[in-house]
């Protein structure tokens, strides 16, 4: 029979190792609950957000449509359809400009569409002639034009020999070299 002294201390050292065995044991498995809980929750409410921002796209759209309306539709913007086709109308209105003036459009030349602020940049380069007396009624027509023109890296050459004191002398012809830029609203794909 075991004294009752030793009774104590054998029950004592039994709710020890017990004690430990649970502590080396069962207190991890509940840390580990309380990590991926808080995990989760941490991951629902990222889904929470992520969810109300989803929620938002369709205004965003509707907001992008609208926007993208009103640009296509600002006054002194080439319409927006297709750039290509964009360039080709900007090239004939040009050469219809330049030959209501008497000129004569020797070579052109379609830039590369440059990304500015949201518009697409259409630069043509020309070389033309022109009588000397028109060159100004033609910048006039080519900047007031819809949509807006701007010409720009300009450069003008006369003839070398030029006959201003005879009255009966043709109007001497001027050499034109000058790049035109027109803006189109968005990329015009």
């Amino acid at each position: 029979m075991i004294e009752p002294k030793n009774r104590k201390a054998a029950i004592s050292a039994f709710v020890f190792g017990a004690g430990l065995i649970v502590a080396a044991a069962v207190l991890p498995v509940c840390a580990a609950f309380l990590n991926q809980s808080a995990q989760t929750q941490a991951a629902l409410n990222r889904l929470g957000r992520l969810r109300a921002r989803l929620d938002e796209r369709p205004l965003l759209e509707d907001e992008l449509k609208q926007a993208t309306a009103a640009l296509a539709a600002a006054p002194g913007l080439v319409p927006a359809q297709r750039l290509p086709m964009a360039q080709a109308e900007l090239q004939n209105e040009i050469k219809t400009l330049v030959e209501s003036e008497s000129g004569d459009i020797e070579s052109s030349q379609i830039m590369a569409v440059e990304n500015k602020d949201g518009f697409s940049v259409i630069a043509l380069n020309y070389d033309l002639t022109v009588p000397a007396g028109k060159l100004a009624a033609l910048a006039y027509k080519i900047e007031t034009h819809q949509p807006y023109l701007f010409i720009g890296d300009a450069s003008v050459t006369s003839p070398a020999s030029w006959e201003s004191d005879r009255p009966d002398a043709p109007e001497p012809m001027l050499e034109v070299r000058w790049t035109i830029r027109a803006y189109m609203g968005g990329t015009g794909s």
